[in-house]
């Protein structure tokens, strides 16, 4: 913490927008004389550029000495790269480990093993008590008092320690005015499993496929396509010849700005009129498309009084969602909901208090009611937890519709991606997984990234030490002149 007769600081952000995330992290990471910095969900909308940046400023010496920074992040490698412990908050209690999410998967994974290995015994042991003691009990004609005296003690006193253990390993001393020593002051304690609240496993609808469509068929073709928002000037997207086909699954990757979110409206014809567009987009003729965007989240808030199953039944009310989807459902909305972990009570919860989790499984709902066959996801792994974004990685990989998904975090992609687009220059090269893993793909991906902007550091590094040098060189020669 910081020291000194300034007033000290707390600066918080919420999760926001591409630029807008950036703007927000400046505006947090430096207000003058910050102790503590809280960032939530600070990589949404993050590029790998800008993570790379984020994760240097935070691991740099001085920030690690000077602040106390607390992240919520459900990113696995952001969290590896810069927490030193973890906080958990599970059971409405608070549990605090040392290192990164990796040591903290690691140590939970020795916990359960060592909590399983202690349950086992402590049941040998007891149910080895519990026999003897209705042995004695039994032989009330027993002409051995030591037994007796032996079942009766198990029964009052050691029947309840059974389970003790220490988190050591140690072995447990009871509380004594002999052994009153370090060792003794230890509490013991019982293995305690409590039920984890159910992890939400989420079941996409599949589309039903009009004849002809078979796996590895085209859906949607670009040739010789570029495109710019200016009439004149340099087109943001420049001579792509790209397919998406029926079973692709496709991550879509590049730097903010670099014209990711514009494809896919591109493709889905909401630039239409707009700009300047060559080339030629065509689409199967029964293709259905679902979109979510990266504020479709946001845009709820529209609705935030209104309940679940409020918002839903309006939306589902008229199409394909009513004839179809919610037909196979038993005609219950509700029903249809649970498929997504929004049935039961979640359904007559306001909006209002859904978690950000919570809001993107309800836009998933309502979506995918319609059938897609082909799924753009902008940026929508934003706000979800771990456990979810694994459910929705399996639902994705299981999904019979072609996805193309916008996003940077290869743990949750690579669980179903088949292809990697990189965006770079307003072209785009196109990764299959035919040689190597997605993971192998999306690593490479990252190497370049970050070799790129460690050039680029050295670049401007030495371009001021040549200016310094420069600057020192014309002092000199003055401070001679003078001479």
């Amino acid at each position: 913490m910081g020291s000194g007769s300034h007033h000290n600081f707390v600066s918080f952000i919420l999760g926001g927008g591409g630029w807008r995330m950036r703007l927000a992290l400046a505006r947090a990471l430096f207000v003058p004389h910050a102790d503590l910095i809280l960032l939530d969900e600070c990589t949404n909308h993050l590029d790998l550029h800008g993570m790379d940046w984020l994760i240097q400023y935070l691991t740099k010496k001085d920030t690690q000495t000077e602040r106390t920074v607390m992240v919520v992040s459900h990113d696995r490698i952001f969290l590896d790269a810069v927490c030193t412990d973890m906080v958990v908050m599970e059971h409405q209690r608070l549990s605090y480990h040392v290192g990164n999410y990796s040591e903290f998967q690691r140590q939970m994974q020795e916990k359960a093993t060592r909590h399983a290995q202690i349950l086992d015994a402590s049941e040998r042991q007891r149910s080895k008590a519990l026999a003897f003691v209705q042995k004695q009990q039994n032989n009330k004609k027993s002409t051995d008092p030591n037994k007796q005296r032996q079942a009766k003690t198990i029964r009052e006193k050691k029947m309840e320690r059974i389970g003790n253990y220490r988190e050591d390993g140690k072995k447990i001393k009871q509380f004594s005015l002999k052994t009153l020593d370090a060792s003794s002051v230890r509490m013991a304690e019982k293995v305690q499993i409590e039920r984890d609240s159910p992890v939400c496993k989420l079941q996409f609808p599949n589309p039903a496929w009009p004849p002809g469509v078979s796996e590895g068929s085209p859906l949607l073709l670009l040739d010789s396509v570029s495109f710019g928002y200016n009439a004149v000037g340099e087109s943001l997207l420049v001579d792509l010849t790209l397919r998406i086909a029926r079973g692709s699954k496709i991550a879509l990757v590049g730097g903010n700005g670099s014209g990711k979110s514009t494809l896919i409206k591109l493709i889905t014809g909401e630039l239409e009129g707009q700009g300047k567009t060559a080339g030629t987009i065509w689409r199967h003729p029964s293709l259905r498309i679902g979109h979510m965007t990266q504020y479709s989240v946001e845009e709820l808030e529209e609705y935030a009084h209104m309940t679940v199953v409020q918002y839903a039944g309006d939306k589902l009310s008229s199409g394909r969602a009513s004839s179809n989807v919610i037909k196979e459902a038993s005609g219950n909305v509700r029903q249809y909901l649970g498929a997504f972990g929004l049935g039961g009570t979640h359904a007559h919860r306001p909006i209002l208090t859904l978690s950000g989790g919570e809001r993107m499984r309800l836009c998933f709902a309502t979506i995918l009611a319609d059938e897609p066959h082909l799924l753009f996801l902008d940026e929508s792994t934003n706000h979800v937890d771990l456990e979810t974004l694994d459910s929705m990685s399996t639902a994705l990989s299981a999904y019979a519709g072609a996805v193309l998904m916008i996003s940077h975090n290869q743990g949750f992609l690579s669980g179903f991606c088949k292809e990697l687009w990189v965006l770079e220059n307003g072209r785009i090269d196109v990764l299959h997984n035919d040689t190597e893993s997605f993971d192998e793909l999306f690593s490479h991906y990252r190497h370049h990234i970050l070799s790129a902007s460690n050039r680029q550091h050295e670049r401007r590094m030495k371009t001021k030490m040549a200016k310094q040098a420069t600057k020192q060189d014309s002092g000199t020669k003055i401070y001679s002149t003078m001479l």
